[in-house]
């Protein structure tokens, strides 16, 4: 009787085990969907803070709220929330319509701007900062 029981209690903790594993696709699924709740959630509270349309800009920024306007773009939105950190950004991703797009920042200084839409969000994420080796 206390085999069975021992038994049982093996396999619940090998299917709890077995179940419970992720695969990395899976993962970065739910790293991503997590990312667009955040940026939402984001998005609902600056609504709710300015009167009218806005763009949130998330990342090294002094302005993270922006009213929008019919002729804001990414360029002039990183311009007027007076981004922060040294050097340009590692990365820029505009979430519209709840879908992620990474923006390449080449394009942007070869001139071609993106024009922003009421409700898009910007994630800047910044280089980070290198420590000067000591000798």
């Amino acid at each position: 009787m206390r085999q069975a029981w021992l038994f049982s209690l093996g396999c619940v903790l090998c299917l709890s085990l077995v179940l419970g594993c992720v695969s990395k696709a899976k993962a970065k699924r739910d790293a991503q969907a997590a990312f667009i709740a955040g940026q939402h959630e984001a998005t609902r509270r600056a609504q709710t803070a300015v009167q009218g349309p806005s763009v949130t800009i998330n990342g090294p920024v002094n302005t993270p709220i922006l009213p929008w306007t019919e002729d804001l773009t990414l360029a002039k939105a990183i311009v007027q929330a007076e981004y922060t950190a040294s050097g340009e950004p590692a990365e820029v991703f505009l979430v519209r319509s709840g879908r992620a797009f990474r923006l390449e920042l080449q394009q942007l200084f070869s001139g071609h701007d993106v024009p922003l839409q009421p409700g898009d969000i910007i994630q800047l994420n910044a280089n980070p900062v290198r420590a000067t080796p000591t000798r």
